[in-house]
């Protein structure tokens, strides 16, 4: 298997998806637990956001596996281990947290007025289901994103500059 730095376009995806997520992760919280009232508006502006970010999230799933980079010499197979596993579930629960937001969706998907997608499953009570399973996935998405952010601080304070490697001005 050929490793290598991260190309270009692995770096674009990545700092996109992390606006969308944090983004979304955030804003969807304070919409949930009703800190910003009742804002439709800002609902549906997550909604088309995410429908939009799919096709990116589904191209940088496979850039991963078809160019996959040079591991961080650690020096520490339990923590490489550890990271690849984080890096494995941020992906998995990713498409978790995208695939119900979708398919709980009771109304049309409008994004931006450009599109109109009919809501995917007429699936009435299944909706409250894959609503919590939404919610559930959304809450370890952030506590992955958190501690992916925390790694991400404790190998450059133990001077592994690993920001550098997402970086297009390396």
């Amino acid at each position: 298997m050929n490793t290598r730095a991260y190309s270009a376009a692995q770096i674009v995806l990545h700092w996109l998806s992390a606006v969308v997520i944090i983004w979304t992760l955030a804003s969807g919280f304070l919409l949930g637990l009703d800190v910003l009232g009742r804002n439709e508006q800002l609902a549906r502006f997550n909604v088309a956001l995410t429908t939009v970010f799919i096709p990116f999230f589904v191209l940088r799933c496979v850039l991963r596996l078809i160019r996959p980079v040079n591991k961080l010499a650690t020096g520490n197979a339990t923590q490489a281990l550890l990271a690849e596993l984080v890096h494995a579930l941020l992906y998995g629960v990713t498409a978790l947290v995208l695939l119900t937001g979708v398919l709980m969706m009771r109304q049309p998907i409008d994004v931006f007025g450009w599109v109109q997608f009919p809501a995917p499953l007429d699936i009435g009570p299944l909706s409250a289901g894959l609503g919590s399973l939404h919610i559930g996935a959304c809450v370890v998405l952030s506590l992955l994103v958190a501690l992916h952010a925390g790694a991400v601080l404790l190998h450059t304070l133990a001077g592994r500059p690993v920001l550098k490697r997402m970086s297009v001005f390396r």
